[in-house]
């Protein structure tokens, strides 16, 4: 019979593009937060080739330190180099949380839903083979975030750093014919802003552009060009050395309009709400109740002001025959964290650690049971 797990016996590791967050089972939040970032010095010491820094121990503000960004657009990039730098990573975090031997240690970690089962396989031989941990659990991120407001029915709406993913779920389970993933998201609008502002920014301060996307873009519920969005007050940031810039309206709502509206940046693509409406016609007529009763935000790039306004008026805008009042639009205040929280809370269940995840032991009893073991315990 196995020993009953304590609420905190899981390391709960959310992968993002733009930050990994990571904590402790049964805990409202993350403990760490740390950018998705590597750099990798060579070493002039003999015996030594190079030197990994991760997060928050690299000074992303200066120019010379070389970065590397394993995560692009959601998915780790899979040369043998961001490998590296990820298993880095997790070693880092589980280190700094678990005072035990990695092979104590068990593991719930959020997984991209369009993920390879292939790279579902080299992410489980990380942990189970180079960290060896004692257990490993992989979920889909979507299915996390509805299940952090209570939910397994809906469609999951994650606005992040790299993607933008739209998944309907049903039972906890994703509907593949209806997943929608937007290769647009917060990074774009921060890049769009920094070019905009190129007069007044060096290259390598993108730092600063994230700042003002993070502060002062707000999405209009309706864009018209020379609308006021922010006081006169409000439109002005400082920039290191004391320059004061006034940020131009339009920049910042042409910014925010990127995700409504991609041909402002050349995509020849539809936009988030357009993708939404078509995800849930997608879906069976008796399933749709749910998803469009269930519209669940999640992911750092979703807490813009006015976001959550304009993609609920949009919904109810393109939805034909469907009454306002069953439209539900769920925009919880920690959304950035939802997959995290929703991790927490499952791994957090007795029957999560006994039947939904896989054992060193059962890794490594048998080696062509690898493939069929992902297969088992993916959802």
């Amino acid at each position: 019979m196995e020993a009953e797990l304590d609420t905190k016996d899981f390391i709960v590791i959310d992968n993002g593009t733009g930050y990994i967050k990571a904590g402790y089972s049964g805990e409202d939040a993350p403990k760490i937060v740390l950018p998705t970032v590597m750099s990798v010095v060579e070493s002039q010491e003999q015996g030594k080739s190079k030197t990994m820094y991760s997060g928050a121990d690299i000074d992303l503000k200066n120019p010379e330190t070389p970065l590397f960004y394993p995560i692009d657009r959601g998915e780790i990039k899979n040369t043998e180099q961001d490998w590296e730098c990820m298993s880095f990573i997790w070693e880092h975090i589980i280190k700094n949380l678990m005072q035990e031997e990695l092979n104590s240690v068990n593991v719930l970690i959020t997984d991209s839903i369009l993920n390879t089962r292939e790279n579902r396989q080299r992410m489980a031989q990380v942990f189970l083979e180079t960290l060896g941990v004692n257990s490993l659990g992989i979920m889909p991120a979507p299915v996390l975030s509805l299940f952090s407001i209570g939910k397994t029915r809906g469609i999951a709406v994650d606005v992040g750093c790299g993607l933008t993913s739209i998944v309907p779920i049903f039972e906890g389970f994703a509907l593949p014919h209806a997943i929608h993933k937007i290769p647009l998201a917060g990074n774009d609008i921060t890049s769009f802003i920094h070019q905009k502002l190129s007069a007044h920014l060096k290259p390598t301060q993108i730092f600063l552009s994230r700042n003002i996307t993070e502060d002062m873009v707000v999405v209009p519920l309706q864009y018209r060009k020379g609308q006021e969005l922010l006081s006169e007050d409000k439109r002005f940031y400082e920039l290191p050395g004391g320059k004061i810039i006034n940020v131009d309206q339009d920049i910042l709502a042409n910014a925010a309009e990127i995700l409504f509206k991609p041909s402002i940046i050349g995509q020849d693509i539809k936009g988030i709400t357009d993708q939404i409406v078509e995800s849930i016609m997608k879906c069976d007529n008796d399933l749709k109740p749910d998803m469009y009763g269930n519209v669940v935000l999640s992911g750092g790039s979703s807490m813009m002001k006015g976001f959550y306004e304009r993609v609920e008026k949009d919904i109810k805008n393109r939805l034909e025959g469907v009454s306002n009042n069953d439209i539900k639009v769920y925009a919880d205040s920690f959304r950035q964290h939802a997959a995290w929280i929703g991790g927490s809370m499952l791994a957090s269940l007795s029957t999560f650690g006994q039947f939904m995840t896989i054992k060193k032991e059962e890794w490594e009893n048998d080696p062509n049971m690898k493939p069929s073991l992902i297969h088992k315990y993916s959802f």
